[in-house]
């Protein structure tokens, strides 16, 4: 395979191609390596939209929200990654899914 001398400037015509990070990341993956190992992987791709949620997006009681529309652990953990992964990290799950985890654990006893 022939090696390619990625420069600034074929990197942001590249980049130019796709409107979001995870297009570019997924169709151009070397060009975005080297953007990343250069450096410049902000300036590259200061036009694309990120699908990132900010950093303490959730409110506690905006998770307890969300919870609520769920009957159950698992059909909050596939319904909401994110909301699920942030509840874990504050310790939610532990507070609203407590009895339902008990029950489970008792029926895995009794059998």
């Amino acid at each position: 395979m022939k090696r390619v001398r990625w420069t600034k400037r074929k990197i942001i015509n590249i980049s130019k191609k796709y409107d979001s990070l995870k297009s570019f990341y997924d169709n151009e993956i070397r060009a975005y390596t080297a953007a990343y190992s250069r450096g410049i992987l902000d300036e590259v791709t200061n036009h694309m939209t990120r699908k990132r949620v900010k950093k303490n997006y959730y409110s506690d009681s905006k998770l307890l929200e969300i919870m609520d529309q769920y009957s159950c652990l698992k059909s909050f953990r596939e319904g909401d990654q994110n909301a699920y992964a942030a509840a874990i990290k504050r310790g939610l799950v532990d507070m609203k899914y407590h009895r339902q985890t008990y029950k489970f654990k008792l029926k895995a006893l009794r059998r």
